[in-house]
């Protein structure tokens, strides 16, 4: 967990001390301010250590950077050349020339990664570390994806909603295979039928519970409508037992998956998109149905800018951030109706929740109306450095 960040002389002029900490044990904080002071640079730091991409730390102006964590610190010292040749009067031009990087988790090893590729050899390890890391960033411009075609040696820009809706189609077919194929092995392979009868009652009570949840199945598509349990028959007790066995097994197999795909929907209903209802299925991942008499049925790529703001946010918290890595969200406000600005948070709580909060989550806005005036979960850029003037 990414516990503390800490930066000197941002663009020459800002320093900032941004604790990620929250008491409430949400791994959750806001970082607010106003414009130009910062915030999207910071998530964009952060971003650019995650992904081992430390090349771009050279375009940002700062002096002294500290990323702690909780069981160790890494810090980033910007080493300039100064060159008159390329200011103008009588300044003098810094030139980013090396990155001098320390890395303290009981011992200390320094390392140094210079600019140009110009390396003392260490660079290898350093990007080994940060490969342990993970880290997703839903950045503000969202709408819009770039999608490579490798077969045409080009790529081509895409609705966002409909790459998720093709992605979540994958997902959905590949779980449903899953099941399919579990229940067929372990039915029909040669281990045969299991020790031992099942009772009516226990047999029932677990039939019970399999219709319900064979029922959410059914509802996304990932089992046909046709599947049921076979009612209890005393004559065929021993094979009922490894029959309800094996339906259980496979529907646990998909359980995660299933409590995921319920909180995707639940949130995108709770949400309320006028007039229409989202539909999930393996053939088309997500659409939208408008409740008319035609029931026309609606594209993602067709929804206000709003409402795919909301679909993108809440699939890829949900389903593409992976477990244990920081997820880092600008500006979610987009594009949002007060009210669900105020939805925001109660939402991504309850993700994080079936997240079973194994992903830190770290957000940059300018509405209170997003983390509900709860100012205690916030950093603010705007009051750090007007403090730092004053000291």
């Amino acid at each position: 967990m990414l516990e503390y960040f800490e930066i000197r002389s941002l663009f020459g002029l800002y320093s900032y001390h941004l604790d990620f900490r929250n008491q409430e044990g949400w791994p959750l904080k806001f970082i607010t301010g106003p414009n130009g002071y910062g915030k999207t640079t910071i998530l964009s730091l952060i971003n650019s250590l995650y992904t081992g991409q430390l090349h771009e730390f050279f375009s940002v102006p700062f002096d002294y950077m500290e990323f702690g964590f909780t069981d160790e610190t890494m810090t980033f010292r910007q080493v300039y050349s100064y060159d008159s040749q390329k200011g103008t009067d009588d300044d003098t031009m810094r030139i980013p020339e090396k990155l001098e990087v320390t890395l303290q988790n009981g011992t200390e090893q320094s390392i140094s990664f210079f600019l140009y590729g110009n390396d003392e050899g260490n660079e290898p390890s350093l990007k080994m570390y940060l490969y342990s890391k993970s880290g997703y960033y839903i950045k503000d411009q969202r709408l819009v994806r770039k999608i490579s075609d490798l077969d045409k040696y080009q790529s081509e820009d895409v609705p966002a909603v409909d790459d998720n809706a093709e992605d979540l189609g994958r997902r959905l077919t590949a779980v449903s295979n899953q099941i399919n194929e579990t229940l067929q092995s372990m039915l029909f392979s040669s281990n045969g039928i299991s020790d031992g009868e099942i009772t009516q009652d226990d047999y029932n009570i677990r039939r019970e519970c399999i219709l319900r949840d064979a029922s959410v199945l059914k509802k996304f598509g990932i089992l046909h409508d046709n599947f049921t349990v076979f009612e209890y028959n005393s004559r065929s007790s021993a094979f009922l037992k490894t029959y309800i066995e094996t339906i259980e097994r496979a529907f646990a197999d998909a359980e995660d998956f299933v409590a995921k795909l319920v909180t995707f929907s639940d949130t995108i209903t709770d949400y309320g998109f006028a007039d229409k209802d989202m539909e999930i299925h393996p053939g088309y991942g997500y659409r939208f149905r408008m409740k008319n008499d035609d029931k026309t049925i609606l594209l993602p790529e067709r929804l206000s800018s709003g409402e795919q703001h909301i679909l993108i946010l809440t699939y890829e918290l949900i389903f593409k951030a992976q477990d244990d890595s920081l997820v880092l969200i600008d500006e979610p406000e987009m594009s949002f109706h007060m009210i669900w600005q105020l939805e925001f948070l109660k939402a991504i709580k309850k993700i994080m929740m079936i997240r079973h909060s194994r992903i830190q989550c770290i957000v940059a806005t300018h509405s209170p109306q997003i983390f509900d005036s709860r100012w205690d979960m916030t950093v603010d850029l705007y009051e750090q450095s007007q403090k730092n003037r004053e000291a």
